[in-house]
């Protein structure tokens, strides 16, 4: 793409999504609007919230347990160093306090400008208005704890809603074990750069609020449905099929679902909706700067685990036991196909790695599924075993299905330990950094930072403060001044130079100059990353 052409593309990406995001924003408004004057007033025999809450939590103690340690384990080592976040944060880290309320411009260009035929806008933006009210990262995590929370128990509530009477009480601890410990969860949960995270936790409540319109037909619960059918198709590209699936298997099955005012009708309007807003927002845009697709290695390659099988079998099962008239099709018969249908259109674009964040929201409905597995067991266990031996039988049936999968090749406890160990590398790197830098400093001699840009660039190294940052090229193989004293020139290693590489590179990028280098501190075990390096 010719740099003429640049400022005006970057003015239509600016206005065309300003429009299209605005009249987003509106729909959702009026949506919420309807929503609230149609709700009742609470009764005063109804107890505040914070009583419900106590009570729930005496209802389920363990699992109020299992939820305080996870949350625990979440926060615990939490900062800014996750692969991707360093960059977006640059704009807050950097700016003064009275600015939270500004338009963070990092969040913005890494899901509205990237031109590269994606689709996500409202990918991130949950961060981007945290990012308004604090700068801690720790803050965000307790918020990305609070949606996986949600997540587990809307599920269990839809799934006991239906199974129908009697309620387990077991229910919920069986599926928040199988959900919070799978690894495509840690992946996805334990970091915070992930779209699949906000998309799984609307889902969620899609599904939810959809299901309450089925069975109550009330207008405040088929506005919320909407609502967040509206927002979701817009985090993800191919988020709107698991949003209009559920509608069309509805719309075929139930004749009073095809009135044109229906919410099926509703739903189903999205694809055009979305449609129009890729060609305007993503398609035309990335024609207009030539640029190339996104592309993955993985693509068209299959790893699936006996989740996924299970996935693919309890839906077939369902499905000859509906067209045989056996059974009617509910919201989960819905959700299967349209599980089964997000998980081909990610084969076909970035492959189905059953352990990546990509599968959330697969593997929401799949626990869905094995939740009501779970209904159907305890209706015979129930004839013969009292509600604890019940409740026991689903307690050990899930830490066996956990123990079986912690024998596989990428698991839960190992993919999170990795996200640890990573950030702990990285953070104690950059600490280390800022040490040699002032004792430097104290000596009397400058300070000189080479860095290679990766997730972190000259405005992420600023808390360093060197006399001078000076950014590696590999391309190019130049040095060039890029913060502080000669800032835009080219430079040329000395000795005392230090070479810094908290990420992903490594010394042999610089080629021959990498040698004259000796290293003088390392992290972890890991060739890439976690180490520092003093010219000789």
């Amino acid at each position: 793409m010719l740099a003429a052409s640049q400022p005006w593309l970057l003015a239509y990406n600016r206005i065309s999504h300003g429009v299209v995001l605005s009249l987003v924003g509106i729909t959702v408004l009026a949506l919420l609007v309807i929503a609230i004057r149609d709700t009742h007033p609470p009764t005063r025999s109804e107890p505040p919230l914070q009583r419900r809450l106590v009570q729930w939590m005496r209802q389920h103690p363990l699992v109020s347990v299992l939820f305080a340690a996870y949350t625990a384990a979440m926060v615990h080592g939490t900062n800014w160093f996750y692969p991707e976040l360093p960059d977006l944060m640059q704009g807050i880290v950097h700016s003064p306090l009275i600015d939270n309320f500004q338009l963070q411009e990092r969040f913005i260009a890494e899901t509205m400008q990237r031109n590269s035929f994606r689709f996500f806008p409202l990918a991130h933006q949950d961060l981007h208005a945290l990012s308004w009210f604090t700068p801690y990262v720790t803050v965000w995590m307790l918020a990305s704890a609070a949606e996986l929370i949600s997540i587990v128990v809307v599920s269990a509530t839809i799934v006991q809603e239906l199974a129908g009477p009697p309620r387990r009480q077991e229910l919920l601890l069986v599926m928040a074990l199988l959900f919070l410990f799978a690894p495509a969860t840690g992946w996805g949960f334990f970091q915070l750069i992930y779209c699949e995270r906000l998309l799984t936790c609307l889902l969620a409540w899609f599904a939810f609020f959809y299901l309450r319109f089925q069975r109550h037909g009330q207008r405040r619960d088929g506005a919320l449905t909407l609502a967040l059918a509206l927002v979701a198709v817009f985090v993800k590209d191919i988020a709107v099929l698991l949003i209009v699936t559920p509608a069309l298997v509805r719309w075929i099955t139930k004749p009073q679902a095809r009135q044109w005012r229906s919410l099926e009708m509703g739903l189903i309007a999205l694809l055009p909706v979305v449609a129009v807003s890729y060609g305007v927002l993503s398609l035309l845009p990335s024609l207009m700067a030539q640029a190339g697709a996104f592309s993955s290695d993985g693509r068209w390659s299959l790893d699936a685990d006996w989740r996924l099988l299970t996935l693919a079998g309890f839906s077939g099962l369902r499905l000859q036991a509906v067209v045989r008239e056996r059974l009617q099709a509910n919201l989960l018969d819905g959700l299967n196909l349209a599980a089964l249908i997000y998980a081909s259109a990610l084969w076909a674009s970035v492959g189905y790695p059953y352990a990546s964040f990509w599968t959330l929201p697969v593997q929401l409905i799949t626990v869905m599924d094995l939740g009501m597995i779970w209904c159907w067991v305890t209706a015979r266990l129930r004839q013969h075993l009292g509600a604890t031996a019940v409740s026991a039988v689903g307690l050990s049936a899930s830490l066996l299905i956990l123990g079986l999968e912690h024998r596989a090749s990428d698991t839960f406890i190992k993919r999170v330990s990795r996200i640890k160990t990573t950030q702990w590398r990285w953070h104690k790197t950059y600490s280390a950094m800022k040490a040699l830098s002032r004792a430097t400093r104290e000596q009397g001699d400058a300070v000189n930072v080479i860095f290679m840009r990766s997730y972190f660039n000259q405005h992420t190294l600023q808390g360093i403060k060197a006399d001078r940052l000076i950014e590696y090229h590999r391309k190019r193989k130049t040095y060039t001044v890029v913060d502080g004293r000669d800032r835009g020139q080219i430079y040329q290693p000395s000795r005392g130079d230090y070479l810094l590489i908290i990420d992903k590179r490594q010394r042999s990028d610089l080629g021959q100059d990498g040698e004259a280098f000796e290293e003088i501190a390392r992290h972890g075990e890991s060739r890439r990353g976690g180490q520092i390096f003093r010219h000789r």
